[in-house]
């Protein structure tokens, strides 16, 4: 039974005697000694204090009124003392048919029935910022620390990556610039009316692959398509001997016209595919005579300097300047800087189509 009050109208408060159901902590916390408004308690039965009739409680309860929402309140309290502790460690507090009042009974803060309450945020002590019972400015603060963290860290993968994309630029600008000089070199060297007398150099250095870059156009610019069959004619013909295996064959050339395009003129059949310098299908070697290869846009992607100086050359986008003797050889896919030439094998005639790195005997 706790002790409350009704206000008046005319603002006075009026004692009221209440009948409420006690949970078992709040029981607890009662006789541990907490101030309380209730200034008696019995224990009953679930049975007597759900009838709701005070001829069933003791006497000391007789003027008093039972709560609103009496029901509801009786089966939450009810729940609580069927839990282990409160049967173990509560039930004598108040014995069943027992009274007690020997708590620390209080009215500083009066229980006032029909007061209107209106609840805030400053009255919500979660609600209060200036408290942070849950750390939020903590918690705000780490994640602030977090995304900063984050944002650092994408920022130096992408310089990290930006500066390897410019690393590899510089690398592949550099070896194109490379390649071009070494080609220009090789051409001019050529085409000044100087013969390539064949010699066997020293042991052919392996090639190192090389990371081509599509997108920079790194290889697709040397093709040379345009520069074919635009050449200005002089006026001359060359007499050109083509050594395959057991045979020779001799055609005239204009000194306008690629090897490759007499040799086919002329019913001869030699390996080929691009037909624009870079494949490297075509080559064969220039044995005696003088030759001009400045149409390739860089003759050193296909050819090294060791393999250009024994003669070799290739047949597509290379014009006479002199009668030549070329040594022909019959494997598509001719592999460049893996074997050394194996001299005249080439065949002209009655040959099946081959396919591209099949050798015709195959």
């Amino acid at each position: 039974m706790s002790h409350c009050f009704k206000k008046a109208d005319d603002g006075r408060l009026a004692d009221v005697m209440v009948i409420e159901p006690i949970s078992s902590s709040s029981l607890e916390c009662m006789a541990a000694g907490a101030k309380t408004s209730f200034k008696l308690a019995t224990g009953v039965s679930f049975g007597d204090a759900s009838a709701r009739d005070k001829a069933r409680l003791p006497g000391e309860f007789a003027d008093a009124v039972f709560c609103d929402e009496w029901a509801y309140r009786l089966n939450a309290a009810a729940r609580t003392w069927q839990r282990p502790h409160a049967q173990d460690n509560l039930m004598d507090i108040v014995p069943l048919g027992k009274v007690r009042s020997a708590f620390n009974f209080s009215l500083d803060n009066k229980r006032v029935l029909n007061f209107d309450n209106v609840v805030t945020d400053d009255d919500n002590v979660k609600q209060d910022m200036s408290i942070d019972v849950y750390g939020r400015a903590d918690k705000k603060a780490r994640d602030e620390a977090m995304a900063a963290a984050a944002a650092e860290a994408d920022a130096a993968a992408a310089a990290a990556k930006e500066a390897e994309a410019d690393e590899l630029d510089a690398l592949l600008a550099a070896m194109a610039a490379r390649m071009r000089a070494a080609g220009a070199s090789s051409s001019s060297s050529s085409r000044g009316g100087a013969a390539c007398a064949p010699r066997r150099g020293p042991a052919r250095p392996a090639r190192c692959p090389v990371r081509v870059c599509a997108a920079e156009g790194f290889c697709r610019d040397k093709v040379n398509v345009e520069a074919r069959g635009k050449a200005a004619s002089a006026g001359k013909t060359y007499r050109l001997s083509f050594v395959g295996s057991g045979e020779t064959k001799e055609i005239d050339c204009p000194d306008d016209t690629y090897i490759l395009d007499a040799a086919e003129a002329a019913g001869l059949d030699l390996p080929a595919t691009c037909k624009s310098g870079i494949c490297g299908t075509c080559v064969g070697r220039i044995a005696s005579g003088t030759f001009d290869p400045s149409d390739i846009a860089d003759i050193s992607f296909t050819l090294n300097e060791d393999e250009q100086a024994q003669g070799l050359a290739m047949l597509c986008m290379t014009r006479p300047t002199s009668d030549l003797v070329i040594e022909t050889q019959c494997d598509w896919g001719y592999s460049l800087g893996v074997k050394e030439w194996e001299g005249a094998t080439g065949q002209f005639s009655a040959t099946p189509d081959p396919l591209m790195g099949k050798k015709w005997q195959e």
